[in-house]
This record gives structure tokens, C-alpha cells and sequence, in this order.
């Protein structure tokens, strides 16, 4: 049974740099064996789990059912050729659900502002 407080979920080639870091790793090949990791880490009580990004829009189901609940912690994570807009709108979903408003990318007189 893994005891780790953080771990991180992904695609073989993207582990190692967790790996150096001192972070339990679980390699996946593919989003339903990345899902059952990440199920397992929760159930043993990991806090903190970084999810490759190229399975995070498989598992977005998976992770709203986290998220109304103070752990797991799910952030999804860059991984090597894989180019995504993902973990842009999930840092942008996390920060409303912390605050309660958006940022909106211009408001009605052109500039940057608060939904």
C-alpha cells in the first residue's frame, strides 16, 4: 500500500522528472489505467496528485468528482509533445471556484478585468 501525501499520474516518459524529485510516480499508457491510479492514490489518502495533462480531458469526469472534496487535490501537469489549452482553463475553473468570479480576458471597455 502506497502512504504517499503527493504522487504524480502520467505517461512513462514524463515521470522522470518526478521521479528525480523525490515524488511517488505511476505510469500510465493510457486514460482508463491513469484513472485507476489516480482512484487508488485517492483511496489510500495522497493529497496531491499531478495528472499528465493528456489525460486529463479523458479523466475531467473523474475529477470533478474530487473536487468538491477537500483531498485529492488534482492539478493537472505539462507533458513532453503535448500541447493542450487545458490546464488554462483548469487554473481559470479553480481560481472561480476560489474566489467566486471569473477573469474574463477583456471586460466591455477593452481591457482586462472581472467577469
Amino acid at each position: 500500500m502506497n502512504t504517499a501525501i503527493t504522487a504524480a499520474v502520467g505517461r512513462q516518459e514524463s515521470m522522470a522528472l518526478f521521479q528525480a524529485a523525490g515524488i511517488f510516480t505511476v505510469a500510465a499508457r493510457d486514460a482508463a489505467q491513469a484513472g485507476q491510479a489516480v482512484r487508488s492514490l485517492a483511496e489510500q489518502g495522497c493529497r496531491v496528485i499531478f495528472l499528465g495533462e493528456s489525460f486529463a480531458p479523458d479523466l475531467e469526469e473523474l475529477c470533478r468528482e474530487y473536487r468538491n472534496q477537500p483531498y485529492p487535490v488534482i492539478l493537472p501537469v505539462p507533458e513532453q509533445g503535448i500541447q493542450s489549452d487545458y490546464r488554462r482553463k483548469a487554473a481559470q475553473a479553480n481560481l472561480e471556484k476560489a474566489i467566486g468570479a471569473g477573469l474574463s480576458e477583456e471586460t466591455e471597455e477593452g481591457g482586462a478585468g472581472w467577469n
